[in-house]
């Protein structure tokens, strides 16, 4: 298997499509971002450079999990794809493991989902098409199916 595994086990074939080689251990996703995508596991006392700068890595931290590319102070926003993901919770040093121990999501309130997609009615008026099938008894249409078999 050529790929890498993170802790769990879990392999991820592809996620190293874009990478030129696997001495790009960290993937920063857009140039605003102060966090970073570890594309494999990073061990403590690593070091990594990231848009020219050397980082050494703090703490211990899993493939594609978030790695602290500046200082953040308590609250202050953390951004990954250039936009807000959330807030730090507690001051995290660069080179620091970002997850939901220190890490607090921007959402608020009740956060659900539900799929509800609008039915689209075709308003064309059909004119002169046709199709070989009949009406039922309740107004559907259906068509008249023919399995053959064929002895070889």
């Amino acid at each position: 298997m050529i790929g890498p595994v993170d802790r769990s086990g879990l392999y991820y074939p592809n996620v190293l499509a874009g990478v030129r080689s696997l001495k790009q251990s960290v993937l920063k996703l857009h140039p605003s971002d102060n966090v970073a995508v570890a594309l494999v596991p990073l061990a403590a006392g690593a070091e990594v450079t990231v848009s020219g700068r050397l980082i050494t890595i703090r703490d211990d931290i899993p493939a594609f999990h978030k790695v602290a590319l500046d200082d953040l102070g308590e609250g202050e926003s953390v951004l990954k794809y250039g936009e807000p993901i959330g807030e730090a919770r507690q001051s995290v040093r660069s080179g620091s493991w970002v997850h939901s121990h220190n890490l607090e999501t921007g959402l608020s309130g009740v956060v659900s989902y539900r799929y509800e997609p609008e039915a689209v009615v075709d308003q064309r008026s059909p004119t002169g098409l046709t199709f070989e099938g009949y009406r039922r008894s309740n107004g559907a249409v259906g068509t008249r199916n023919e399995i053959w078999i064929l002895p070889t």
